[in-house]
């Protein structure tokens, strides 16, 4: 791609419109010391002109959203090379794609017409509607549970992508391939993980000082912090011993909740036939699969900081984003690899316990907190209902558990009613 690009901004049919801006930029800056008005005002229609011609022709070079996305960066970076103080030619070129951003691909069906109209209409069809029948999970060994819906997002979406090469400051994260923004599977699993440790630790700093204190509220704050490293996997910490997961919780829950979770997890892991050394350095992955969520829309936002003197606006930060309305799908796979000595009673009766943790994550999560960047701010935050019912498959029921929301609406069964009949039946069918 690179290739291309400074293959067709070098050509004869950029690179003459590229120069033309240029020297008008450069003549504007000479005309500006002379406050002739009159040429200045034809300058700037002069570059205004040119930049949409340059734009029509980044359009019939590269018709499609990846190929344009990436020329039009190539073509902003090289206008924006002039040696003056003010890229007016740049800024007219920006404008010109802006325009076209929020005219064409906002809307949502752009990027869904272009992988139809390249033969891809089966691929669009399974990253955004909800997975019918998962039947190759159905060779995994073991307990597993899988969770497939489709949400609408209520506020923008805002990720950050690791391109040196665009055209904005502020790119959203997209698919190397076919330029889909989306949200990476350990972007989800992250989240999460930072849902159910502050659902954790809000539980127990709402217990009093003697409450604390209690073997059984130890305990418990013990356990739940096992069941957090059994999903998501060792805790993280830096060499500094304190910062990181584990020495956050260390200091959340104290000395005595800390020896126990140690005590716990030693127990577990040696449970599992590992040896001594394994046990002691408790290194252990997680039993949650995260999958990438694409979206088929893009939209911009507009941030503008204010001068704090003046409280007027100073220079407009443009954001790329996923726009209110866009539809993506949450998947979410618990395989263990290994769970408990083999006791169907045991090992019910801790998935189903996962279970809960995950979806009581998974529906904070989503509809309150959010997900990704700038949530505490309100964005990344999706629509309780669901445009389509989402499913929860067990290994042990050859029919999913549907529901229509993720939160309580009136009317509709929730993720959470579903999650109490699959716990249910897991607990029958360790009684029985």
């Amino acid at each position: 791609m690179r290739d291309f690009i400074a293959d067709y901004v070098g050509s004869n049919e950029l690179s003459a419109k590229i120069r033309d801006i240029w020297s008008a930029e450069i003549e504007l800056e000479n005309t500006d010391r002379a406050r002739d008005r009159d040429l200045q005002r034809e300058l700037r229609d002069r570059i205004t002109s040119s930049a949409s011609e340059l734009w029509q022709s980044v359009l019939q070079i590269a018709p499609r959203w990846p190929a344009w996305g990436e020329l039009a960066a190539g073509v902003y970076l090289a206008l924006d090379t002039v040696p003056v103080e003010r890229p007016i030619g740049p800024d007219a070129f920006r404008r010109r794609w802006v325009d076209h951003v929020r005219r064409e691909v906002a809307p949502g069906s752009y990027l869904r017409e272009q992988l139809r109209s390249q033969g891809l209409a089966g691929f669009w069809d399974s990253l955004t509607s909800p997975v019918p029948d998962p039947a190759a999970l159905r060779a995994l060994p073991g307990p597993w549970y899988f969770l497939d819906f489709c949400f609408a997002l209520a506020e923008p979406l805002l990720t950050r992508d690791d391109t040196t090469f665009y055209i904005l400051e502020n790119p959203i994260r997209k698919d190397k391939v076919f330029a889909m923004p989306g949200i990476a599977a350990s972007s989800w699993k992250g989240s999460l993980r930072w849902m159910s440790t502050k659902q954790l630790v809000d539980w127990w700093q709402g217990l009093s000082e003697a409450e604390r204190l209690l073997p059984e509220h130890v305990q418990a704050f013990a356990g739940r912090r096992l069941q957090l490293t059994q999903l998501f996997g060792t805790e993280k910490g830096e060499e500094d011993g304190v910062s990181g997961t584990g020495p956050y919780l260390d200091r959340v829950g104290g000395e005595q909740a800390t020896l126990a979770y140690r005590r716990e997890l030693t127990a577990y892991l040696r449970a599992l036939g590992l040896s001594e050394e394994y046990a002691a350095d408790g290194i252990l992955a997680g039993s949650l699969y995260c999958f990438p969520t694409f979206f088929g829309a893009i939209d911009l936002e507009v941030i503008n900081p204010h001068d704090r003197r003046t409280r007027a606006g100073e220079r407009p930060v443009l954001m790329e984003s996923v726009p209110r309305g866009a539809r993506g799908c949450f998947r979410l796979l618990y395989a263990p690899m290994v769970l408990t000595d083999g006791s169907p009673t045991e090992t019910r009766a801790r998935v189903a316990s996962h279970l809960r943790l995950v979806a009581d994550a998974v529906r904070e999560m989503m509809t309150v907190y959010g997900f990704a960047a700038k949530k505490s701010s309100g964005f990344g935050v999706a629509h309780a209902e669901l445009p389509q019912p989402g499913s929860l498959h067990l290994w042990s029921r050859s029919r999913p558990y549907q529901f229509d929301a993720i939160a309580p609406v009136t009317g509709k069964t929730t993720l959470q009613i579903a999650v109490d009949e699959a716990c249910g039946d897991l607990l029958k069918e360790a009684r029985g």
